[in-house]
């Protein structure tokens, strides 16, 4: 989906504790390019963002337009939808990352009427992405990537 839009992603996998990071080999930085730091939180941490237990994932913007460069996703709040479909995590997953790199590119915190930007997803969208297929709910378009 990204490469399809000119822009290259790099993962890196970086500890949570600052005692980890300070013995890590590898860095996320990377000159010259734009970096954004996406955590997978897990249960104990997901408590501490006292969100509505709707939200999947959230992304820190100070003001709409502005560049953010942090966000969310709750790991048990996904496997708790995922259990509503037979997707796999890694499918929704991945779904919820790029809808909150959609907010960071997009640099808005609004969502869209349809597609990956909705704000809640209902369980025939979480069935859609497991086959990597998005429909506007609006003119019942179907997007389907590869499987």
């Amino acid at each position: 989906m990204f490469s399809a839009s000119g822009i290259e992603l790099s993962w890196f996998d970086v500890p949570l504790a600052h005692a980890e990071l300070a013995n890590s080999a590898g860095s996320p930085f990377n000159p010259g390019g734009a970096v954004v730091d996406v955590n997978i939180l897990p249960r104990s941490m997901t408590a501490l963002a006292k969100l509505p237990e709707t939200t999947v994932g959230s992304t820190a913007m100070a003001h709409e337009g502005e560049c953010a460069s942090f966000a969310s996703v709750y790991y048990n709040r996904i496997e708790r939808e995922v259990r509503k479909t037979d997707a796999s995590i890694a499918r929704i997953l991945g779904c919820a990352i790029a809808h909150e790199l959609g907010h960071m590119l997009l640099r808005t915190s609004h969502h869209a009427s349809s597609g990956i930007m909705i704000a809640k997803w209902e369980r025939g969208d979480l069935l859609r992405a497991a086959k990597a297929c998005w429909v506007s709910r609006r003119n019942r378009q179907t997007t389907c990537g590869p499987r």
